[in-house]
């Protein structure tokens, strides 16, 4: 899972950040909220969970969830803090957090809390399907499908979903022609670049056909980007 640490206690932040990223978690972690705060509103990384600290300086956790809830922002919300009382857990789950961890707290309840919020973002799909906002790629019916309502499904040959997968797997990276050209496997002769532009042309239409007409990035002199707010992702 991709993760927004926010947490200002260094001795806190260094050992959770290297606790997640030991767990298979790819974490970031900043000490500024104004920082965090930049991070979620980013459009080249989507973060499917925040961890904050309520009192972090520059703009506060609480205040960062608010933010969020108001923007419809995706992310799952795990609220850090020293606040203890009921009226703190109501306020902080009242502005949007998913969770509410108390400090001083353990690193196994951490990583239990985070693995709830993990079952939930996973359970609506099965583990074939892959996702990105309101996008689905199903590995085993070579489907892709938006989520939002109404639901619409469109085939994809064999290729297109081997291109889709591939840039779904390198969201918002910028991706070049010879490693499109190695991910489908193709030969590289003269006819390769004209074979990449008509597999970027199909896939954009198709990517249209379902509500995502902005969805592939063309990048000038590198390659092509999926991008994330396309989907829904974009506060």
């Amino acid at each position: 899972m991709r993760i927004l640490f926010a947490e200002d206690e260094l001795d806190i932040g260094n050992a959770v950040h290297q606790i997640l990223n030991r767990e298979g978690h790819v974490t970031d972690w900043v000490i500024d909220g104004v920082e965090a705060w930049e991070c979620l509103r980013s459009n080249f990384v989507c973060y499917e969970l925040a961890i904050l600290d309520w009192m972090i300086p520059g703009i506060s956790g609480i205040e960062i969830c608010q933010k969020l809830q108001r923007s419809q922002h995706p992310v799952r919300v795990l609220m850090l803090t020293a606040k203890d009382t009921i009226s703190d857990r109501v306020q902080g789950l009242d502005a949007g957090a998913d969770d509410y961890l108390v400090k001083p707290f353990r690193m196994p309840e951490l990583l239990a809390r985070i693995r709830s919020i993990q079952r939930r973002l996973d359970s609506p799909l099965p583990a074939t399907v892959l996702k990105i906002g309101n996008l689905a790629l199903d590995q085993n019916t070579l489907k892709a499908y938006s989520i939002a309502n109404p639901i619409v499904v469109i085939d994809l040959h064999a290729k297109d979903f081997r291109f889709l997968e591939y840039l779904m797997r390198h969201v918002n990276i910028i991706v070049t022609r010879e490693q499109i050209a190695e991910a489908l496997l193709l030969e590289e002769d003269a006819n390769t670049q004209n074979l990449i532009t008509a597999r970027v042309k199909i896939l954009r239409q198709k990517l249209a056909d379902i509500g995502f007409p902005e969805a592939i990035e063309s990048v000038y002199g590198q390659g092509y980007r999926l991008v994330c707010e396309a989907f829904g992702h974009r506060p």
